[in-house]
């Protein structure tokens, strides 16, 4: 188990830093916009027309007041690794211009608390991480988004997970490394912070709520065997069921968008379902992994694409719902009425591609009357199943 998570950090770490590489920050999030690059209280900031972004404090130490303004415009941004081990920072504090704080930007600096303004909605992975004397921290009211381990291996992260299953920000699931067994995310929640259940081998099965769309890392939860996707989610990040062993069958709702590399590194899993015919699918495990995995979804769609590509096992999903004529997921008496609407006059009720298919429910081809008359004995409990 420890040397997982040791790979689990590993990859954190090494994802963060190229980042860093690549960004550099200059020009962060803004590519082709003109900025010069200017110091300012032995800090440096690159100013933009109508902001600045902190790009680097400068190995500061003691306590570190960073200005509202710089070159007339205001600090807007703290930039990815700006005091990144800084290990002689003491205090920081952030004026209330500031709208975002970037990756490992106050990585293991030794301040022991700080009040983010309420100007703050977005704090990005591991902004805070290992800060091993933060105890006390003031969170904006307007925060947003919380990224992956932004106050890991913090005294005051590992205070606030001790008070309940769920630590929760703002409609922001935090950390849930306390939580146990079958584990139903409530609905109030709006977004989960990457890493809020990495490593907890207590928990057997998540429920995530509507509304959610982005999963992140909930790897290495090794008697995880059940997930949940509600329809909101459109992206499942690279890493987010790594090493969850005892996950073995996991439903991709149509919503999804988007599966990112080694999502499902190291699993036990055997069966993937994939609905939505468009997903882009990045390498979501080793390829002597995918052998074994079955991978369903509609014929000619991204998800058989892939399956071929890597030999891996493909079965073909089917909408098919004998008595769905309105492809709402269910069979009751509005069916029928679909059903005699479409033959009383087909141009203004139309029922045509898997509605039309479902609709010939009566055991004899073609859609007529009888289909009608079946779904109704159907919904009474005179009959038990479709097509008779």
């Amino acid at each position: 188990m420890f040397k997982k998570l040791i790979s689990v950090s590993l990859a954190f770490v090494i994802s963060l830093t190229s980042f860093v590489f690549m960004t550099a920050n200059a020009g962060y999030g803004e590519r082709g916009v003109d900025y010069e690059t200017v110091t300012f209280e032995d800090m440096y900031y690159d100013i933009f027309k109508d902001h600045a972004v902190l790009n680097y404090g400068n190995n500061k130490s003691g306590d570190v007041i960073i200005p509202s303004v710089v070159e007339g415009v205001p600090v807007t941004r703290i930039g990815v690794a700006a005091f990144e081990e800084d290990y002689d920072m003491t205090s920081v504090t952030i004026p209330d211009t500031v709208k975002e704080i970037g990756q490992i930007a106050f990585k293991r600096c030794k301040i022991k608390s700080v009040e983010i303004p309420d100007s703050v909605e977005k704090i990005e992975n591991g902004a805070f991480v290992g800060c091993v004397n933060l105890t006390d921290v003031k969170m904006s009211e307007n925060i947003k988004y919380i990224g992956s381990g932004a106050f890991a291996m913090t005294p005051w992260l590992d205070e606030q997970s001790k008070k309940a299953p769920m630590f929760i920000i703002n409609d922001i699931l935090v950390d849930g490394s306390n939580c146990t067994g079958d584990v139903i995310v409530p609905d109030t929640i709006k977004s989960i912070s990457g890493g809020a259940f990495c490593g907890n081998n207590n928990i057997t099965s998540i429920v995530f709520p509507q509304g959610i769309e982005i999963i992140e890392d909930v790897s290495v939860c090794e008697n995880l065997k059940k997930v949940v996707l509600p329809d909101s989610v459109k992206r499942i990040e690279q890493w987010a069921f790594m090493q969850d062993t005892s996950l073995d069958e996991i439903n991709i709702p149509k919503s999804v968008e988007f599966i990112g590399k080694w999502a499902f590194y190291d699993c036990k899993i055997k069966k993937l379902e994939i609905k939505n015919p468009d997903c882009v699918i990045e390498d979501i495990t080793t390829d002597d992994k995918l052998k074994d995995i079955i991978i369903c979804g509609y014929e000619n769609s991204t998800a058989q694409e892939f399956a071929e590509k890597y030999g891996a096992e493909f079965e073909i999903l089917s909408d098919y719902i004998a008595g769905d004529a309105n492809l709402d997921g269910n069979v009751t008496i509005s069916d029928a009425v679909y059903i005699l609407q479409y033959l009383a006059n087909s141009e203004k009720y139309p029922l045509d591609g898997q509605a039309l298919i479902n609709a010939d429910c009566d055991g004899k081809e073609g859609v007529t009357g009888l289909d009608a008359v079946s779904i109704q004995k159907f919904d009474a409990g005179v009959i038990n199943s479709l097509p008779e």
